[in-house]
């Protein structure tokens, strides 16, 4: 049985994500990358997401998701930021977790933005796709600042595991959902 995209999470998680990595880059554009890197201390002793079964893989990003929300709202954040305008400047990225090499490659092509094991920063993750298959993957939105860094990461990695959200992109099951969701 597949997944069911949420479009009113997703729409929910995305507007978080961009406040929060926003906030974080406002703080101190020097040090935010360290900010954005983990939103969960206790997954930073976890072992990799590839390594986790589905289940526990599935608990760590949503923990990961319910975590910046409360920050979100505790902060108060929402009301300070101009979505619209931050969403447009960044873009959405797809990291296919059975196609990742884990080879530090991603970390070095980004200057760091990437971990050593090719995954985004935790602050960035929007939605995980559990299809319990190869297509099982993480949906992230990276800040304008760092698209650079992840374009120049996405042409040094061999193991085609990153890739910017295309309409054409068919391994998504949900992109015309996604597709309808972006346009509003």
């Amino acid at each position: 049985m597949q997944p069911v995209f949420d479009g009113e999470a997703f729409t929910k998680q995305l507007r978080e994500t961009v406040i929060w990595c926003n906030y974080q880059i406002a703080q101190n554009p020097q040090t935010a990358l360290e900010r954005l890197r983990s939103i969960v201390p206790s997954a930073d002793k976890s072992p990799t997401l590839f390594f986790l079964d589905d289940d526990k893989r599935a608990n760590l990003v949503r923990a990961v998701i319910a975590e910046r929300s409360m920050l979100v709202k505790k902060l108060r954040l929402a009301a300070q930021n101009n979505f619209e305008q931050s969403f447009r400047s960044g873009r959405l990225l797809i990291q296919f977790i059975y196609s990742c090499a884990f080879d530090n490659a991603a970390a070095i092509g980004s200057s760091g933005f990437f971990d050593g094991e090719n995954y985004s920063p935790q602050s960035t993750w929007i939605y995980f796709y559990d299809s319990r298959n190869d297509d099982a993957h993480i949906l992230s939105w990276v800040p304008g600042e760092y698209i650079d860094k992840v374009e120049k990461a996405i042409s040094m990695i061999s193991d085609y595991s990153l890739h910017w959200v295309e309409p054409t992109i068919t391994r998504i099951p949900y992109i015309d959902q996604l597709k309808l969701l972006l346009r509003e």
